[in-house]
């Protein structure tokens, strides 16, 4: 299993990263910071169930926030009771 992080917005505001990672590395679950929703990132054709592939939560009224994505799997945020505040990954 191959594992990543990536802080998408030190790397630039393309919107090219989670494909690179996933398909030119071969990574199967991505953890993302500063990173926008999962649809602008991946294309719908090419990833049909990314809604249920990944988890992706505002960080504050940034715009962008923290996502996980999995090739192979299915992802749903857990919430954590009594926590106010969001999780970077």
């Amino acid at each position: 299993m191959k594992l990543a992080t990536y802080n998408i917005l030190k790397g630039g505001s393309l919107r090219v990263h989670w494909v690179r990672m996933i398909e030119d590395h071969s990574v199967d679950l991505l953890l993302v910071q500063e990173s926008y929703a999962h649809h602008e990132h991946l294309p719908p054709l090419m990833y049909p169930n990314a809604a249920k592939q990944s988890a992706w939560e505002m960080a504050e009224k940034n715009g962008w926030g923290s996502a996980i994505f999995s090739r192979t799997g299915s992802v749903k945020p857990v919430p954590v009771p009594n926590f106010t505040g969001w999780v970077s990954v």
